[in-house]
């Protein structure tokens, strides 16, 4: 289950993949990045902020994170990406056989990133073959320092897209329709102004009709673009696993 999208070069993400990842794995999204020797995070449950930060990314390695929660609650602590020390952060895809009974209401992930701070991560270069044959090829880790090197644990178990690296392919099997119908609405990183539908001052996302739109509206359109297509249009490849 999830899916991580990287970029070790920092090009633009596919905001069709996005949408795609996202609509498959709509428990959190995370993104981890760089900003000088500086490694910046962020984390959401909802589309219009997905797509503000999104647009952000470029220039500097990044990576996103989209859950399918499979243990632990649907909250923020359970979102990746997680800190392993100061400078290294990891996002995981899979499902981990380690023992959550200690708090179940946290996820598999969140036990693994504590065993890695206790036991696993002491030295300074990571064992990305020991992690790999650890967690069993099922499972895939993405690592980030601050100075923006991304590790990938059993990266051959996932899939190049260009010079981006995708933990599995099932996300992207979303039919194109709903891609296209989606990502020709909007995609102008917005600014302070007011919406157009509800007049609320703020950041607004524009449209690619130049409408304006607060996080409220651009919520209800999205929903309302999903009413327009058929059914056979939203059908999406079943999770699969790994």
């Amino acid at each position: 289950m999830c899916l991580i999208i990287t970029s070790q070069n920092g090009s633009k993400p596919i905001m069709e993949d996005i949408l795609s990842g996202w609509k498959s794995n709509p428990h959190s999204w995370g993104i981890m990045t760089t900003r000088g020797r500086s490694i910046k995070t962020s984390k959401g449950f909802d589309t219009a902020s997905l797509i503000r930060a999104v647009n952000l990314l470029g220039g500097s390695p990044w990576a996103i994170h989209f859950r399918y929660a499979t243990h632990g609650k649907v909250d923020t602590v359970n979102a990746h990406p997680f800190k392993l020390r100061r400078n290294l952060y990891m996002m995981h895809n899979g499902i981990i056989n380690i023992d959550t009974s200690s708090d179940e209401t946290k996820s598999d992930t969140w036990h693994y990133a504590q065993y890695l701070k206790d036991y696993g991560i002491a030295a300074n270069k990571l064992d990305l073959l020991g992690v790999g044959e650890e967690i069993g090829p099922g499972n895939k880790v993405v690592f980030m320092d601050n100075h923006g090197t991304i590790s990938i644990a059993n990266e051959k178990s996932g899939i190049w897209v260009g010079d981006q690296w995708y933990s599995n392919g099932y996300s992207r099997a979303i039919t194109e329709s709903y891609s296209r119908a989606i990502s020709e609405k909007w995609w102008t990183m917005g600014s302070w102004d007011r919406c157009d539908v509800c007049n609320e001052k703020g950041e607004m996302t524009q449209t690619d009709d130049g409408e304006y739109l607060c996080h409220d509206c651009l919520e209800e359109r999205v929903e309302e673009i999903r009413g327009e297509l058929s059914y056979d249009e939203l059908v999406f490849a079943h999770h699969r696993g790994n």
